[in-house]
């Protein structure tokens, strides 16, 4: 008699629980209604507030690496450099895609990763890879610069500049009037110009003259660099001042470069401007 009056209570109880909340809704609707209604308001609430970035920093693992070999050809970038380089970033673990390209002077080498490979992980093996390889690049090879892309850094704005006016006239006006006022925007990051044209001196040596003064081109590459440059000259105290020197070795003309002395063999100056047309 224990057994059934015992469990009569349980099953009743069980039922009244299970039920509650619908019994609850089916007898007052409004109160259902009303409940529906505060679970749409507060998720469209929530909603408004819920802040979307049009650009999101989201952490790509993508590696890019930088040389620079001044002069060069593309051909000589290809060989020497990109090539190289290649075939030992292609041995790092986890790579997707390998894209490289070669200009003048400049080999660009971009590493893809799968999204589930560390970031940071990824640039330092690619950096410990390329360092194993400085050695057997070509002489005067730049460090390469190993970085790692940021999508937050990529220009979000161009402005292209036209003119009837030289080129360098044009660069010149665009870099003082253009880029110095927009980097005094607030937000902006960085300002590149794009295809300008800058001051520069052009030296086209003479091969034939070189050969009959027995130099080669290396020896005009030595001269301009090591000639044409400012060394820092210390400190001079003096009377209670200190002085500041600085040795004035830079070409501020076509004609110091035409009397820069590439070689003096017997004590006699072989000047550039007799080996080249500056």
């Amino acid at each position: 008699m224990k057994g059934p009056e015992a469990k009569a209570p349980s099953q009743s109880q069980e039922s009244t629980t299970g039920v509650g909340l619908a019994d609850v809704c089916i007898r007052r609707p409004v109160f259902a209604t009303m409940l529906n209604v505060l679970l749409v308001v507060v998720g469209w609430f929530a909603f408004r507030e819920l802040g979307v970035e049009q650009i999101p920093n989201v952490e790509l693992p993508i590696i890019t690496v930088s040389t620079t070999l001044r002069g060069a050809s593309p051909e000589e970038i290809e060989t020497g450099v990109t090539q190289p380089m290649e075939e030992i970033i292609n041995t790092v673990e986890g790579i997707e895609e390998l894209s490289s390209s070669s200009r003048e002077g400049v080999s660009s080498i971009t590493a893809q990763f799968f999204l589930e490979r560390n970031r940071d992980l990824a640039a330092q093996d690619v950096r410990d890879k390329v360092n194993s390889i400085l050695s057997r690049l070509p002489v005067g090879t730049e460090t390469p610069i190993v970085d790692k892309f940021e999508v937050d850094a990529t220009p979000v704005f161009s402005v292209a500049v036209s003119s009837p006016r030289d080129l360098k006239e044009l660069t010149f006006l665009v870099d003082r009037r253009l880029k110095e006022n927009l980097e005094t925007v607030q937000d902006v990051g960085a300002i590149q110009l794009i295809g300008a044209r800058v001051r520069a001196v052009q030296v086209a040596v003479d091969t034939d003259r070189l050969r009959q003064f027995g130099l080669d081109i290396g020896d005009v590459r030595k001269a301009l660099i090591e000639k044409n440059v400012e060394i820092p000259g210390g400190r001079l105290q003096q009377s209670g001042r200190e002085w500041v020197l600085r040795t004035l070795g830079r070409m501020e003309s076509v004609t110091s470069f035409e009397r820069l002395i590439i070689a003096d063999p017997g004590g006699q100056p072989i000047y550039l401007g007799q080996v080249a047309k500056i």
